[in-house]
C-alpha cells in the first residue's frame, strides 16, 4: 500500500508541476500579446499618417497647379560642361511656361515636400550618361533651378573596333569609335562580356580595373597644381600582368610599376624622373619592379 500510494503521490507532483509550466507559458503568451498588439497599431497609425500626408500634399498640388500665379518663367541650369544648357532642358521634360507645381511629380514624398522635381531629375541621370548627380528644385513662385554634377573622362577601354570612355570612378559615359582621337589612356588587359552607359564597368578582374583606376587617381593628383602634367604623356596603362603594371608613354619611355604597391608613390616619383631626372630625349624604361627604389634602364643603342 505505501508503495502504490508513492507512486501515486509522485504522479499528481509531476502532473502538477506540468500544470505550474503550462499556466507559466500561458501567461507569458498573454504578457507579450498585448505589447505585440499595441507594435501593430502604432505601425497601422504611422502608416495612416503617411498616407494622409501624402494624400494633402497631392490634393494641395492639385489645387495650385490650376493657378496662373505659379508660371515658370526662367529655369536655370549651373554646373553642366559637358552638354549644353538645351540639352540638359530637353532631356528633363521642364519648360517655362508651365505651373511650377506641374513639375513637382513622383512619389517620392520627401522630394516633394523638399520642392524637388523627381520626375525631372529621373529622365536627366537615365538620358545624359555624363551626368553623375543631378538635383532639380521649384523655386516659388516662377523658377525652377537644375544643378548638375558631371564626370569627367579618364581613361578609354578597348571594346571592338571602338574604345568605351570610363570616369575616374569606372563608370563608362560614353563610346567612340576613333577612340585614339580621345587622347586618354588605354587600358591594356581587361575583359568584359558587355556595357551599359551610365553603369559601372563590369570586368572579370576587379582587381585589374581596380589598378587602373587607382592609377588615374594618382595621376591627377600627381598632376595638381603642376605645370608639368605627366597625365597627358601616359598612353597606355597595361594590367595584363598584375605582377607587373606598365605604364607606355608617348616618347620613347615606359615605367614598370610592379605590382601596385604605393601606386601613389610610384606615379609620383616617375612623374619627377621623366620630367627632371633623366636627359632630354632619353629612351627607356623606368623601373620599380625588383628594387626598393627606382632605376632608368636606357634602351640599347642601334647597332
Amino acid at each position: 500500500m505505501d508503495i502504490r500510494e508513492n507512486r501515486r503521490e509522485n504522479r499528481a507532483d509531476k502532473e502538477t508541476g506540468r500544470n505550474t509550466a503550462n499556466v507559466g507559458v500561458r501567461a507569458a503568451e498573454e504578457r507579450d500579446r498585448p505589447e505585440t498588439a499595441a507594435n501593430s497599431a502604432r505601425v497601422r497609425h504611422t502608416a495612416g499618417k503617411v498616407a494622409l500626408v501624402f494624400a494633402l500634399t497631392a490634393l494641395i498640388l492639385t489645387l495650385l497647379s490650376a493657378s496662373p500665379l505659379f508660371s515658370v518663367s526662367e529655369i536655370e541650369v549651373r554646373g553642366n560642361l559637358y552638354y549644353s544648357e538645351n540639352q540638359i532642358l530637353t532631356k528633363s521634360g521642364l519648360r517655362t511656361g508651365q505651373n511650377g507645381f506641374t513639375a513637382l511629380r513622383g512619389k517620392n514624398l520627401l522630394k516633394l515636400l523638399a520642392f524637388r522635381c523627381a520626375a525631372a531629375e529621373q529622365a536627366i541621370s537615365f538620358a545624359c550618361p555624363y551626368v553623375k548627380s543631378v538635383q532639380v528644385h521649384y523655386k516659388l513662385p516662377n523658377k525652377i533651378s537644375i544643378a548638375v554634377e558631371e564626370r569627367s573622362k579618364s581613361v578609354v577601354v578597348p571594346y571592338f573596333d571602338s574604345g568605351l570612355l570610363i570616369d575616374e570612378e569606372g563608370y563608362v559615359v560614353d563610346i567612340l569609335k576613333n577612340y585614339r582621337s580621345a587622347e586618354l589612356p588605354v587600358a591594356v588587359g581587361l575583359s568584359f562580356a558587355d556595357y551599359a552607359l551610365g553603369k559601372k564597368l563590369v570586368v572579370a578582374d576587379e582587381a585589374g580595373i581596380e589598378a587602373v583606376l587607382t592609377i588615374i587617381n594618382a595621376l591627377r593628383q600627381a598632376d595638381r597644381d603642376s605645370e608639368d602634367v605627366f597625365a597627358w604623356k601616359v598612353r597606355s596603362i597595361d594590367v595584363r600582368n598584375r605582377m607587373n603594371i606598365r605604364l607606355t608613354l608617348d616618347d620613347g619611355l615606359s615605367v614598370d610599376l610592379g605590382d601596385g604597391t604605393d601606386i601613389y608613390y610610384r606615379v609620383s616619383a616617375a612623374k619627377e624622373i621623366v620630367f627632371h631626372g633623366l636627359e632630354p630625349g632619353a629612351v627607356g624604361l623606368v623601373c620599380f619592379s625588383n628594387t626598393a627604389k627606382p632605376v632608368f634602364i636606357p634602351d640599347a643603342p642601334d647597332a
